[in-house]
């Protein structure tokens, strides 16, 4: 893996946004901003850092896994989004991942839509599995703003989806997503399915769900995907990322 360069941008909890170039090392730290060791991926630190990186196993899949930790995080409420840095942005498009493994609180995504700004402001919209009350089987749909001077209107909900064919707790492992936005209806749609299950079709009520984006979300912007509330010591395994069905470039 070669030295790639990369943004990582940090938006404290006081609002203000910073912005990093150049190559990125998990080993220091940098105006207060961890960063991923030479790998050509960009991060959104909302609350703490995450570090991702490889693993030698290739688990059940038979491709790359992408193990993501936060090793100094508090575990409350850290919310983090990773993109690769070759990309483009688009009104529609489908972004996937199989969430390999993760415990308790651990919070999975897609991003969908993202912009980072040279202030380091973002936008965004996602979709994540909730966690709140331990109902794992229901999925939320948030637009972000990190610039917001209201810290309460930074990421606001906009719909949520109960996928009555997954237990609400625990947590289904392995869980595989697509995501997708679709201007012509003005939506955003997902699907799930775990191991034994067929890819549902979009629209499939079983096993998906659908809300309307809502007016002020961006209309354009890359994919990527979301990490949220891990715990020192912790880590969450993800694999078959792929944007508009290819895998992105310059993974770790």
């Amino acid at each position: 893996m070669g030295p790639g360069l990369a943004q990582c941008a940090m938006t404290s909890s006081k609002g203000a946004s910073t912005v990093h170039r150049g190559r990125c090392d998990h080993r220091t730290r940098v105006d207060g901003v961890r960063r991923s060791d030479g790998v050509d991926w960009q991060g959104i630190h909302l609350r703490e850092s995450i570090d991702l990186h490889r693993s030698s196993d290739t688990g059940l899949y038979g491709v790359l896994l992408l193990v993501v930790t936060a090793p100094n995080s508090s575990g409350g409420n850290n919310r983090e989004f990773f993109w690769a840095r070759q990309g483009h942005n688009e009104a529609d498009q489908t972004v996937c991942a199989t969430f390999a493994s993760g415990q308790g609180i651990d919070q999975q995504g897609v991003v969908l839509r993202l912009n980072a700004r040279k202030s380091g402001a973002v936008t965004a919209i996602t979709v994540t599995r909730n966690i709140w009350l331990d109902a794992f089987n229901v999925f939320n749909f948030h637009v972000w703003n990190t610039a917001a001077e209201d810290p309460a209107s930074r990421f606001t909900q906009f719909g949520s989806t109960i996928v009555p064919t997954f237990p609400i707790k625990p947590e289904v492992y392995p869980l595989s997503i697509c995501v997708r936005t679709v201007s012509t209806t003005n939506a955003v749609q997902f699907v799930v399915w775990t191991t034994g299950q067929e890819r549902p079709r979009w629209g499939s009520r079983s096993q998906g769900g659908e809300a309307s984006i809502p007016v002020g979300a961006p209309t354009t912007g890359r994919g990527g995907w979301f990490a949220g509330h891990l715990v020192p010591g912790s880590s969450m395994t993800y694999t078959n990322l792929t944007v508009d069905g290819k895998t992105p470039v310059g993974l770790p």
